[in-house]
């Protein structure tokens, strides 16, 4: 079956899975309707309610060879019935040319996901000893199914991976990794989805380039990964965790030439299906082709129609394919943004200023759907690094066009790729397959060197900052980047004097009871912060003022690390951020938010304002608060409901619904569904209560299907309600302790002072040695084979 342009399928119409018995199709199926709203639709549990057996038995059974006319015949109401917003899974037993000729018909109006799978993964859940003859039976269908499809996603098996860095991606977690694996294939195939769907109006492309992601730094780095380098046995998963905005899956055809087709996309497919399991953030693909183009053309244009297939962000196409083999195939890709690209081996000693380079620019910005371009070619003295400086001045100065990337590449060509702004390509520090050269480090390392940045002083205040830790926290963080900062414990009674610090780069208030008092010393602050009621986090206003509630300008971003005078602060609350963060990473995909979801809130105080405020950006309208003290309770429930709440915190205007327990022995009500998120906000011990002995009334927790429990006090580590919720782990429920919050928290207000994302498990290790606790709990074995029955990848 040719690729279909997904231009052809009418938004909202329905999606097919197919694929092996034991691919994963009703577990993705259950993910996409929890996540996406899709209606799922098993077409084998329908059979299985006519004839009581799966339908590859019955046609055993009845010695047929294929489906009969009667069975196509129900799935052909099953079609009908479901031709839109719904997700459909095919039945494995339904083989022959007449049942694919029923599904041919429908793909030409419908999406046709492949769903692949190892063999390997597929024996484990089929529990067949003969591997041999499960992996020849798998590449037979696999060929039969990859014609038949439009998209093909790897359901990938993390426990198959050679590389034991995978198993131990979350090691530094003082709780079992399972929820995170069963997110993490949760978010690969949500993302895979949201790419080949038809997007909606308000989701269709705008004219805002290669932004990625919401990063506020005025540089972006793309970590480049070979396709050799992710398929070795050695290959480190870790360092993904690297702190870059993108990474680039790059196919190197000189290396794959020759080699069959299908091997190819099937490395390509497992590679791409590891980058979106265990980096956070776009994924490029690019296919690097050597000097003699025109020798690899064939293969080049062959894989690069692979890519839309299987769902990549991004995507890279080469200019020398000339004006008109671009626009035949530009309407073949589907959601990936394009970046056109040239790179010069041999450009002279006049490359940049030569005329064949800036008529190569002038056809790109002509051509339609591009989404940037990105000019590169060999330094051949340290010269070509200002000559390509000045080309992008005088390139800017033509008119606007799409985001131009240009910089020079080899030894000679360092500097100018320290100078470029958007996607600079880095590899780790220690990586041996690249030749990039330079890792983030050393780009920082040279900024800073040559006085492009100017080095910051952080505040991290409260009442006694004698014994916290969290200092620690920031300093590894600016050690990783290479970053001259400093970190500095104060009081809070420091914060009047901080608009003095010419150096001044930021503060964060630790203490919740603080956070309320910084109001009057911020000039502006965003709605967020007003929501809550409260500023945690400050950054000092350089360049042009801006005063209230507002959402901070552009240019903000960019002035905060120049020698421009500090003119005001500016408020941030990013407590509500690290609670978020920390619910979405543990909630299990059975538990996905929905209109009926509830949360319960433990306390009242400054926290419990910042929690409240998160369940409701998340789409969870039904809240519950329990608190010792009920008039405060009350009060808590009251500000919100009196609240004003922007339109991007009403979501989908649902009415709030917020309720108040007014004792432990109270039963949960009724018409409520049980709670499946729940954050205590219990202050620690030595803060003037000593409440950390709580633990939920067991006729709170009988979700059938557990749920994620927020601890957010992390003195001690491990409190009584983790190593409660610990003891109902069989039941689905997972404990996430302070420690995660408060990594969260550092590391979302470590990107706002310094527009790095610092990497996701640095803050964690690090908190983990700053607060040593002999009773936190290593991962348990057993709890991380429950966790599959939430979503069991099989099927």
């Amino acid at each position: 079956m040719a690729l279909k342009s997904r231009d052809r399928f009418a938004s909202g119409s329905s999606i097919v899975l197919i694929g092996p018995h034991g691919a994963g199709k009703s577990s993705l199926a259950t993910i996409a309707s929890s996540s996406l709203g899709l209606k799922p639709v098993d077409i084998e549990e329908i059979f299985r309610r006519r004839y009581g057996v799966s339908l590859a038995v019955y046609v055993r059974q009845n010695e047929n060879s294929e489906c009969t006319s009667t069975d196509l015949a129900i799935i052909r109401r099953v079609f009908e019935q479901n031709a839109e917003n719904a997700v459909i899974v095919w039945p494995s037993g339904c083989v022959g040319k007449l049942a694919y000729a029923v599904l041919e018909e429908y793909a030409q109006k419908h999406s046709i996901v492949f769903v692949a799978r190892s063999a390997r993964g597929i024996q484990q859940y089929l529990k067949v000893p003969d591997l041999a003859r499960i992996r020849q039976v798998v590449e037979l269908e696999n060929r039969i199914y990859r014609a038949s499809s439009h998209y093909e996603f790897f359901n990938l098996d993390e426990n198959d991976l050679s590389s034991s860095s995978a198993i131990n991606y979350d090691s530094s977690m003082a709780r079992s990794p399972r929820p995170l694996r069963l997110k993490r294939m949760e978010e690969s195939f949500v993302r895979f989805l949201k790419n080949i769907l038809q997007p909606s109006p308000q989701l269709a492309r705008k004219t805002d380039g290669l932004a990625i992601l919401s990063s506020r730094s005025p540089r972006t780095y793309l970590l480049n990964l070979p396709l050799s380098q992710i398929s070795s046995p050695d290959f480190d998963i870790r360092s993904l965790d690297c702190g870059a905005d993108a990474c680039q899956l790059e196919v190197d055809l000189a290396e794959v030439h020759g080699l069959p087709i299908l091997d190819i996309t099937n490395r390509i497919g497992v590679a791409y299906a590891i980058l979106t399991r265990f980096f956070d953030g776009p994924v490029i693909y690019h296919l690097h082709s050597p000097s003699s183009f025109s020798q690899y053309e064939h293969l080049y244009v062959d894989l690069l129609r692979h890519g839309p297939r299987i769902g990549v962000d991004y995507m890279t196409l080469d200019l020398k394919l000339g004006p008109n083999k671009i626009s035949s195939l530009l309407p073949c890709r589907h959601s990936p943004r394009i970046i056109g690209t040239y790179h010069d081996y041999e450009p002279g000693s006049d490359g940049w200023s030569a005329k064949n380079r800036w008529e190569i620019l002038e056809q790109a910005t002509t051509i339609p759907g591009l989404d940037g371009i990105r000019l590169t070619q060999v330094a051949n003295s340290i010269e070509d690094n200002s000559a390509v400086i000045a080309f992008k001045v005088v390139a800017g100065r033509s008119g606007p066009h799409q985001p131009l990337i240009a910089y020079n590449t080899g030894p000679l060509g360092r500097w100018s790729r320290c100078e470029n702004e958007i996607l600079t390509p880095v590899a780790t520090p220690d990586s041996k397959y690249s030749d990039s050269e330079l890792s983030i480090q050393s780009i920082q390392n040279a900024l800073y060197s040559s006085f492009i940045y100017e080095r910051r002083n952080f505040y991290l205040l409260g009442r006694d900052m004698s014994t916290c830790r969290v200092p620690h926290l920031h300093r590894a963080a600016y050690r990783f980047f290479g970053l001259p900062h400093n970190a500095h414990s104060q009081s809070i009674d420091s914060l009047r004097d901080l608009p003095n610090d010419e150096l001044l780069g930021g503060a964060s208030i630790l203490n919740p009871g603080y956070k309320m008092c910084t109001l009057p010393f911020i000039s502006s602050f965003s709605e967020h912060a007003k929501n809550i009621g409260a500023v945690n986090t400050i950054i000092p206003i350089r360049g042009q003022s801006f005063k209230g509630v507002t959402t901070p300008p552009p240019d903000f971003w960019r002035q905060r690390n120049t020698p421009n005078k500090v003119v005001g602060l500016y408020g941030e609350n990013t407590d509500w951020l690290s609670i978020s963060e920390c619910i979405r990473r543990n909630l299990s995909p059975a538990n996905a938010i929905t209109r009926n979801t509830a949360a319960l809130v433990i306390g009242a105080g400054g926290m419990a304002h910042a929690a409240l405020y998160a369940l409701l950006q998340m789409g969870i309208r039904n809240v519950v608060i329990y608190n010792r003290t009920l008039s405060n309770a009350h009060t808590l429930a009251n500000r919100f409901h009196k609240l004003e709440m922007s339109q991007d915190t009403s979501g989908d205007n649902l009415q709030l619904n917020i309720r108040i327990l007014d004792s432990l022995q109270t039963d949960w009500d009724n018409d409520l569904a049980q709670p499946t998120v729940v954050v205590s906000c219990v202050p620690a011990t030595g803060l003037g209560c000593t409440n950390t002995s709580f633990i939920l009334p067991l006729q709170w927790m009988k979700s059938s299907t557990g749920g994620v429990v927020l601890e957010l006090s992390y003195r001690p580590v491990v409190t009584p309600l983790l190593n409660q919720i610990r003891e109902h782990a069989m039941r689905g429920w997972v404990a996430v302790d302070g420690l995660e919050n408060i990594a969260a928290r550092t590391a979302i207000d470590f990107e706002l002072f310094t527009g790095r994302r610092a990497p996701r498990n640095l803050a964690r290790a690090e908190a983990l040695r700053a607060y040593p606790d002999h009773n936190i709990q290593l991962p348990d074995v057993t709890r991380d084979a429950v966790m599959d029955e939430a979503v069991t990848p099989g099927k």
